[in-house]
């Protein structure tokens, strides 16, 4: 779990894997973490500069009758069967997919440019990752904005599966 405010052991497995994998990585003052993944091109001034952001903290809510602490215990995940589909879900607590989703899409981009499988000739690519959103957003928008290069930035969380948010899904 990595509720708001509480986001210390996530970012610290992510920048150890970065780093694990060659890649720089750099924590501004609110605790946002950015992971830089060059090209592999040589010339200046044909590189495009994308960064991808996902939020690292969870909604932390359990049911009523359930003894759970977030700082400690780990989540008890199930499947379940709708409509003839296998859904991931969490025992009597939150998933944490949101924003879970974008971190796996972020970690898994970090491992394939890192084992050649997956290639950005002339893309500079940040891996944004940034705090407290749950609560207002507070890591985003007070984000250091020196921390990325890019000139576009993709956030990987929306409020409806299969659609593009253009601006803000949560704000």
């Amino acid at each position: 779990p990595r509720c708001s405010t509480h986001e210390d052991k996530i970012r610290e497995y992510i920048k150890k894997e970065a780093e694990k994998l060659g890649f720089q990585t750099e924590v501004d003052e609110i605790k946002n973490l950015v992971v830089r993944i060059p090209s592999n091109r040589d010339s200046e001034g044909n590189k495009l500069g994308v960064v991808l952001q996902s939020h690292i903290d969870m909604v932390c809510e359990k049911n009523e009758n359930i003894q759970h602490d977030f700082s400690n215990d780990p989540l008890k995940l199930k499947t379940i069967e709708i409509d003839n589909e296998k859904w991931l879900t969490a025992e009597g607590t939150t998933l944490g997919a949101d924003n879970g989703v974008g971190i796996a899409y972020q970690l898994a981009i970090m491992k394939k440019m890192h084992d050649g499988s997956l290639d950005f000739d002339a893309l500079d690519l940040d891996l944004l990752f940034t705090v407290d959103e749950e609560r207002g957003l507070s890591g985003a928008s007070q984000m250091d904005k020196n921390l990325i290069s890019g000139k576009y930035l993709l956030n990987l969380d929306s409020e409806e599966d299969g659609r593009f948010t253009i601006g803000c899904a949560g704000g």
